[in-house]
C-alpha cells in the first residue's frame, strides 16, 4: 500500500462511524457514499446517490458484514431516510401483505427506539414514535392473526435486549389483554404504548453497561431507577395521563414475593400486574450476558405464582394465549 493509500485509509479511519445493515436495508438510496471494511482497509461499496440492491446488501450479510461504515457528518441521512419510510408505511399498512408490512414496521420503530435510546430528548423523534405505534395497535387489533406472524418474525432480529424486550413484551400484553375481553379497543391501544416506553429510563446507561455480566454499584442504582427516569423523560412531552405514568412508575417494582399479596396486586392496578408479568416473561425467556434463557414453561410456572390466587381466570388465559402463539 502507497504512502497516499495509508494516509487516505487513516483519514477514513478518523471520518467514518460504525452503523448496523440493517440501518440500511431499508433505504432506497445512499445519502453518502457507504463503506465496508475487508481485508483491512475501508472499501466504498455505494457512491452518493445510488440505488440500494437489496441481492447485493445480501450478499455482504452471507460475508460476514454486519455492519457498514458511513461519514460521520452524513449519519443523520441515514436515520432521515428510513424515518421517512417509517411515516409513509405507518400511512399504508392496510395495503398489501399486512405480515410482510407489520414486520419492516417493528423492525424501523425498533431502529427509532435506538436512537431515542441515543438520545431520549429528541422532541420530534419521541412523537413521531408515540402517533406511529398507536397506528401499529389499531393495525394489530384489526387482524390478531398476524401478531404470531410478527411475534416470531421479531424474535430472530437480533436487536439488543434493551430495544427487544419492551418491544416483545409489548406484542404479548396486546395480545394477551385482547385474549381477556375484559379492555376497550383505547384502553389496549393505551397500555400497549406504556408498555412500549417504560424501560426508556434506561438509556441513562449505556448499551455497554448492559452488556456486562454484572453491573456496577452505581450503575446498579441507576438501573433501579429506570422507571422513575421514564416518567421523567416522558411527563409533559406525550399526552400519556397521570395514571398511565404511574403505571410506568411502579412497573418494576413488582417482584415475585410482593405480587403474591392479593391487596398489594390490588394497590398497584392489574394493568400494571399484567405489564409488569409479560415483561418479566419476556425476560425469562431471553438470553441475558449473565444467563441463559429459561423455557416457557419455566415463566409460565412463574406467572403461575403471580396470578393463580387472585386472577386464576386470566391465568388459564394467559397459558391458553401462549399455546395459540407457539402451536
Amino acid at each position: 500500500m502507497s504512502f497516499i493509500e495509508l494516509w487516505q485509509q487513516n483519514t477514513l479511519s478518523l471520518s467514518l462511524t460504525r452503523l448496523s445493515m440493517r440501518e440500511v436495508l431499508y433505504l432506497d438510496h445512499a445519502p453518502c457514499p457507504i463503506y465496508i471494511f475487508e481485508n483491512g482497509i475501508f472499501q466504498k461499496e455505494f457512491d452518493e446517490g445510488e440505488m440500494i440492491n437489496i441481492e447485493r446488501l445480501k450478499t455482504l450479510l452471507a460475508h460476514k458484514h454486519g455492519v457498514v461504515f458511513v461519514p460521520h457528518k452524513d449519519k443523520d441521512k441515514i436515520a432521515l431516510q428510513w424515518r421517512n419510510k417509517l411515516i409513509r408505511l405507518n400511512r399504508s399498512l392496510s395495503m398489501g401483505d399486512p405480515l410482510k408490512k407489520g414486520c419492516q414496521q417493528l423492525n424501523l420503530l425498533s431502529m427509532a427506539l435506538s436512537k431515542l435510546y441515543d438520545d431520549p430528548l429528541q422532541d420530534a423523534l419521541l412523537m413521531e414514535q408515540f402517533q406511529v405505534l398507536k397506528n401499529f395497535a389499531s393495525f394489530l387489533l384489526d387482524d390478531m392473526a398476524v401478531l404470531r406472524g410478527i411475534y416470531n418474525n421479531y424474535s430472530k432480529q437480533n436487536f439488543h435486549y434493551t430495544i427487544a424486550q419492551p418491544t416483545l413484551s409489548s406484542l404479548l400484553l396486546l395480545g394477551f389483554l385482547k385474549k381477556t375481553g375484559a379492555f376497550s379497543e383505547r384502553d389496549l391501544e393505551k397500555y400497549f404504548t406504556l408498555s412500549y416506553f417504560k424501560d426508556i429510563g434506561m438509556s441513562f446507561l449505556s448499551e455497554d453497561k448492559y452488556n456486562l455480566p454484572q453491573l456496577g454499584t452505581r450503575d446498579k442504582i441507576l438501573f433501579d431507577r429506570h422507571p422513575e427516569e421514564s416518567v421523567n423523560i416522558l411527563k409533559q412531552r406525550l399526552p400519556i395521563s397521570n395514571d398511565g405514568l404511574l403505571v410506568i412508575k411502579n412497573h418494576h417494582k413488582l417482584s415475585h414475593q410482593q405480587m403474591q399479596s392479593p391487596h398489594e396486586l390490588a394497590l398497584y392496578g392489574l394493568e400494571t400486574v399484567f405489564i409488569t408479568l409479560t415483561d418479566i416473561i419476556t425476560a425469562m425467556t431471553s438470553d441475558r450476558p449473565y444467563r441463559k434463557k429459561l423455557s416457557l414453561y419455566e415463566a409460565l410456572q412463574f406467572g403461575q405464582g403471580i396470578l393463580q390466587n387472585s386472577y386464576s381466570r386470566e391465568y388459564r388465559l394467559l397459558i391458553l394465549f401462549f399455546k395459540e402463539l407457539f402451536q
